[in-house]
C-alpha cells in the first residue's frame, strides 16, 4: 500500500513537471513586446486577468503604468462607454457555451485618450460542467484603427472632391513611409488588375518577400497565393467588385525563399464604372509572427489538455490499484517449492526479460508478477493488469493497443490502450490463452519490436514495456491444437514459472490461516485470537481445488459465523479428506500439532518467527536469510519482529545461552 502511494505520487510529479514545462513555453511566448498573454480564472462574481511573462503589460497595449485592469469589472470601468455593451455580450457567451472571445475595444490609457485593443481568449478549464479558465491573448491595434480611419477619411475626401486627389495620395504616402503595413491603390482595367504601392521603402521589405518579387498584377498574386487559398481570395475579389463591399482576408503568400508569409489584407472600393468598382485602396499587413505564435499557443493549450487528461487518468488507476489492499506487497509461505520461486523471482526481477507464470486458480499469479515488479527497476513506473479472458474478441485489441476516433462505432474519442498506459512499466496479461489469433499476431510485433499501431490509425506507437504473462491452462497444449501461436508462446516463455497449488505446499496452510485470518478480521470488524489445533488439522487436509483463493473465502465465512474470539469451523462444510492423507497429516511432527487451544495468533506468530529466526542465526536478508524462508520482505519482517517484541540477542548472550 506504501509503495503504491509511493508510485502515486512519483506519477502526479512526473506529470506535474510536464504541465510546468507546458506553462515555461506559454511564458516564453508571454515575453513578445508586441502582444499580452494572460490566464483569466472565475473568481466570486467577476473575472480575474492575470498577465503572464516579466515585462508588465502596460507598455506593450500603450497604457499607463499600474493601469492593467485586475478583472473584467476594472476593464468595463475603463472601456468606451460604446464598447461596454457588446464587451459583455461577448464575457457572457464565452462563460455560458465556452465560445472563443475575440473583439476590438477601446480602453483609457490613462492620459486623457484611447487604446484600441483587439482581445482574444480560449477557454481550458471547465469544472462542473462550468467554463472557468481561459488563456487570453490582448494587442494594441490603435495603429490600425488609425490607419483605417485614415483609409476611410481618405476614401470619402476622394469621393467629395477628385481635385483634392493629390493632396489625399500625398498623406497616404507619408503614412506608408511610417506604417508597418503595405499601402497599395488597384486599378481594374480590361487588360486585367494593376497594383501600385505607396511609400519610400521597398514594398517586400514590409511584407518580408524576397526582392523584387512583389507582384504587380493580378495573374502574378494568383501565381503566388497558396494553393489553399486560391479560391477563396477570387470569390471574394469578384464579390466585392461587383457589390463594392469592403475586402477582407487572411491568406498566405509565397516568400520567394520556399516559405510562406501570412498576410492580412483590406481594400476600399475608391469609385466604380459602368457599375463595376475599379479603383481600391489596399492596405497589406505582414501577420506571420502573430499566426506562429497562435499556432504555438494553440499546440501548447493542446499539449496542456493532453497532460491534464493523462494524469487524471493515471491518478484514476493508481488510487484502483492502490485500493486493491496492502496484502499485495507479501507473499506468505515458508515451504520448499515457495522458496524456490521467491529465488526466481529474485533472479528475474533485475532482468528485463518477458516471464510466463503458469499454476492452477487462486494460485496467486497476479501477487507474483507485481511483486516481481517492486523489485524490478521499473517498480516507479505503472504496473497494469489485464484480465483477456474477461474482454470479448471485438473489444481485446481496443484494450490493448488503443484505438482513434471513428475507428469504429462508438469510439467518439481517442482512447489509450493498456500498452500505452504501461510505458515505461510493466503489463501483466492474465489468462493469455484466451487472446485470439488475430491479436495474437499484433501481439507478437510488439515484443519483438515495441511497436504497434491502434485500431485505425496508421502512425506506429513507440513503448517500452515489459510482458508478465500468466495462463491456468496448458500453452503447450493450446499450440499443438492451433489455438496459440508457436513464435508467440516462446517470447513470452523466455523466464517460466510455475506456481504449484496449495495441497502441494500443506506446511504453508498454518502461516496462511494466521495471516488471512488477522486480515480478514480487521476487514469485518472481528476479533479473532486463536484457531483450534483440530481447525488447522482440517484445513491442511482439505486439497483446496480453489487454492488460496477459495481458503481465503472459506476463513472469511468462518469469521462471520464464529461469535466469539476462537475461529469456529463448526459450520463450514470442506471436500473430504483421504484416509492416507488423513493419516500423513496426523503423523506431523511440525510445528502445527503443537500449537495449543490457548495459544492465541500473535503468541503462534511470533514464535513462529523467532524459530526461524534463530535457525538462519539472525541473518534476515539474503538467500539464505530468515526473510527468504518465511516468504516476506525483509521490511515487513522488520516491521513484525518490532511489533511482536522479538530483539536480536547480543553476542554475549547467544554464545552464553542466556
Amino acid at each position: 500500500m506504501k509503495q503504491d502511494r509511493k508510485n502515486l505520487m512519483r506519477e502526479m510529479e512526473i506529470a506535474q513537471s510536464a504541465l510546468q514545462t507546458e506553462r515555461g513555453k506559454l511564458w516564453k511566448l508571454a515575453t513578445s513586446q508586441f502582444m499580452v498573454l494572460g490566464e483569466a480564472h472565475v473568481v466570486g462574481d467577476g473575472i480575474a486577468l492575470v498577465p503572464l511573462g516579466d515585462t508588465p503589460p502596460e507598455p506593450k497595449l500603450g497604457l499607463a503604468p499600474g493601469s492593467f485592469p485586475a478583472t473584467t469589472g476594472d476593464a468595463l470601468a475603463m472601456m468606451h462607454p460604446e464598447d461596454q455593451q457588446p464587451f459583455q455580450l461577448a464575457v457572457a457567451r464565452s462563460l455560458a457555451e465556452g465560445d472563443p472571445f475575440d473583439m476590438n475595444y477601446r480602453l483609457s490609457d490613462g492620459r486623457g485618450g484611447w487604446r484600441w485593443i483587439e482581445g482574444r481568449a480560449e477557454s481550458v478549464e471547465v469544472s462542473d460542467g462550468s467554463h472557468v479558465g481561459w488563456v487570453f491573448l490582448n494587442r494594441d491595434a490603435t495603429t490600425e484603427h488609425e490607419t483605417e480611419e485614415i483609409l476611410h477619411h481618405s476614401k470619402r475626401q476622394y469621393e467629395a472632391s477628385r481635385f483634392e486627389q493629390k493632396s489625399e495620395k500625398d498623406k497616404l504616402w507619408r503614412l506608408a513611409a511610417n506604417a508597418f503595413s503595405l499601402l497599395a491603390e488597384i486599378h481594374i482595367t480590361e487588360n486585367g488588375m494593376e497594383m501600385a504601392f505607396f511609400g519610400d521603402r521597398r514594398p517586400e521589405e514590409k511584407i518580408g518577400l524576397r526582392p523584387g518579387s512583389i507582384p504587380k498584377t493580378i495573374e502574378e498574386l494568383m501565381l503566388m497565393i497558396h494553393p489553399d487559398d486560391v479560391t477563396g481570395f477570387q470569390q471574394k475579389v469578384s464579390h466585392s467588385v461587383a457589390s463594392g463591399e469592403p475586402f477582407k482576408m487572411i491568406y498566405r503568400l509565397s516568400d520567394g525563399y520556399g516559405g510562406w508569409r501570412w498576410l492580412d489584407v483590406r481594400a476600399f472600393s475608391l469609385g466604380e464604372v459602368n457599375n463595376q468598382h475599379v479603383n481600391w485602396l489596399a492596405d497589406n499587413k505582414d501577420i506571420t509572427d502573430l499566426k506562429q505564435t497562435e499556432e504555438e499557443l494553440r499546440k501548447s493549450l493542446a499539449e496542456l489538455q493532453r497532460l491534464k487528461t493523462q494524469l487524471q487518468a493515471e491518478n484514476i488507476y493508481l488510487r484502483e490499484e492502490a485500493d486493491r489492499g496492502s496484502w499485495h506487497q507479501d507473499i506468505v509461505g515458508r515451504s520448499a517449492p515457495l522458496a524456490r520461486i521467491l529465488e526466481q523471482m529474485e533472479l528475474v526481477a533485475a532482468t528485463p526479460a518477458t516471464v510466463l507464470i503458469s499454476g492452477e486458480t487462486g494460485t496467486g499469479k497476479e501477487l507474483v508478477a507485481r511483486s516481481i515488479h517492486q523489485r524490478s527497476d521499473r517498480r516507479s513506473k505503472l504496473f497494469v493488469a489485464m484480465n483477456c479472458a474477461a474482454l470479448s474478441n471485438t473489444l481485446v485489441e481496443s484494450e490493448l493497443f488503443g484505438h482513434e476516433k471513428g475507428a469504429f462505432t462508438g469510439a467518439i474519442a481517442r482512447r489509450v490502450g493498456r500498452f500505452e498506459r504501461a510505458n515505461g512499466g510493466t503489463l501483466f496479461l492474465d489468462e493469455v490463452g484466451e487472446l485470439p489469433l488475430e491479436v495474437q499476431v499484433k501481439m507478437l510485433r510488439v515484443l519483438q519490436s515495441g511497436e504497434f499501431e491502434r485500431v485505425g490509425g496508421e502512425r506506429p506507437q513507440k513503448v517500452n514495456v515489459r510482458v508478465i504473462a500468466a495462463s491456468n491452462r496448458n500453452l503447450e497444449q493450446l499450440v499443438q491444437n492451433g489455438q496459440f501461436r508457436n513464435d508467440l508462446y516462446h517470447r513470452l516463455a523466455i523466464f517460466p514459472i510455475h506456481l504449484p497449488p496449495l495441497r502441494e505446499r500443506r506446511e504453508d496452510i498454518p502461516l496462511l490461516t494466521a495471516y488471512l485470518a488477522t486480515r480478514k478480521a480487521h476487514q469485518l470488524g472481528r476479533k479473532i485470537e486463536s484457531v483450534s489445533p483440530a481447525a488447522i488439522d482440517r484445513l491442511s487436509g482439505y486439497d483446496w481445488p480453489g487454492n488460496v483463493r477459495e481458503l481465503e473465502n472459506v476463513l472469511e465465512r468462518a469469521i462471520i459465523l464464529s461469535p466469539g474470539t476462537v475461529l469456529n469451523l463448526e459450520a463450514i462444510r470442506l471436500g473430504t479428506t483421504s484416509p492416507i492423507k488423513a493419516s500423513k497429516l496426523h503423523g506431523r511432527s511440525d510445528s502445527t500439532s503443537e500449537i495449543r487451544a490457548n495459544e492465541t495468533l500473535r503468541e503462534v506468530e511470533r514464535e513462529h518467527i523467532l524459530r526461524i529466526c534463530q535457525a538462519t542465526d539472525w541473518k534476515i536478508k539474503g538467500p539464505n536469510g530468515a526473510a527468504i524462508r518465511l516468504g516476506i520482505n525483509p521490511g515487513t519482517l522488520y516491521s513484525r519482529m518490532k511489533k511482536l517484541d522479538i530483539q536480536r540477542p547480543t553476542d554475549h548472550n547467544r554464545h552464553s545461552g542466556n
